[in-house]
């Protein structure tokens, strides 16, 4: 049972090959592969049927995070030769001077560095020189079981987001990153020019017939931590910012890496979103409309290899 596929990345020859990403070639596969096995269905008529409970478990849809400039570039032509909508979910930081950091973050990592080990290795470097007594509590408390249920993570992936989202602070994460970046010389503003999409790239997508939909403001990785209010104004701001391009209200969203709570369904529900997805098959039943469980597109590619 596979309720929905997620996708992020996609590389060619403008946008850069990265852990995780995929090619046109890799995409039509998988989609190939979808068609195969499942009843692939548009976004919208997914919703319907999850909406009226006439899922018999057979159907999938695709679904993509982040507004991220290649997906728009690589794989939209592919849903467009194949007549498929699809769920584009989107942070609205982007679209302002202060954007979050998340995908310059992980840029920097696919152009200064061989391999994601080879950027973990000066990550927890630089972690341990720069705060010794939070480095040696990591290292005492880490949980094996820490990110355990998505299994496409790597054990350095894991690792690594545990000390992001506990270990380290907001703040201090963030400086942790910048140091890293100032010293390899990482132009910022040059790397951020070809990572989102616009609002004229967002119009075309609905005007295509894909479904857009919520993704928080500034895509915290830890959305469940931040209180009732606070949470309330990632998502706020988000439909409103999204609302004003699109001229329309949005009812579909995706949890920012997976996380939510009981604050987070209610403060969804008043808003009116309908439709919700999560990031794993932890929880393969939909438990609500707003916890619809997703496999990660590299699980399929191993499936299909």
């Amino acid at each position: 049972m596979t309720h929905a596929i997620m996708f992020h990345h996609f590389h060619n020859v403008r946008h850069a090959e990265g852990q995780g990403s995929i090619s046109y070639d890799e995409f039509s596969r998988i989609l190939d592969y979808l068609e195969d096995n499942f009843e692939l269905l548009g976004a919208k008529e997914f919703s319907e049927r999850v909406l009226s409970g006439r899922l018999s478990g057979k159907e999938t849809c695709l679904t993509f995070d982040d507004s991220l400039k290649c997906q728009y570039d690589i794989a939209l032509p592919v849903l467009q030769d194949r007549a498929l909508s699809a769920f584009f979910f989107v942070y609205t930081s982007v679209f302002t001077d202060k954007p979050e950091m998340l995908e310059i973050y992980r840029n920097f990592r696919n152009v200064q560095f061989d391999n994601m080990d080879g950027f973990y290795t000066a990550f927890f470097h630089v972690f341990n020189k720069q705060h010794e007594q939070a480095y040696i509590s990591y290292i005492k408390s880490y949980p094996d079981d820490y990110l355990l249920e998505f299994s496409f993570y790597t054990e350095n992936d894991r690792r690594f987001r545990y000390v992001r989202d506990n270990a380290l602070s907001v703040e201090q994460y963030h400086e942790l990153m910048r140091v890293m970046m100032s010293d390899a010389g990482y132009d910022i503003k040059k790397a951020s020019q070809n990572l989102w999409m616009n609002a004229d790239d967002l119009i075309d997508l609905e005007n295509k017939g894909h479904v857009i939909g919520l993704h928080s403001h500034t895509h915290p990785t830890a959305i469940d931590q931040l209180s009732y209010e606070r949470q309330h104004s990632e998502y706020e701001i988000n439909k409103q910012a999204l609302s004003k391009i699109l001229q329309q209200d949005l009812w579909a969203m995706s949890h920012p890496c997976g996380r939510y709570n009981k604050d987070t369904l209610d403060l969804l529900g008043d808003m009116g979103i309908r439709i919700g997805f999560r990031s794993s098959l932890s929880e393969p039943r939909i438990c609500s409309a707003l916890e619809i469980p997703r496999d990660d597109h590299a699980n399929l590619l191993k499936r299909i290899i």
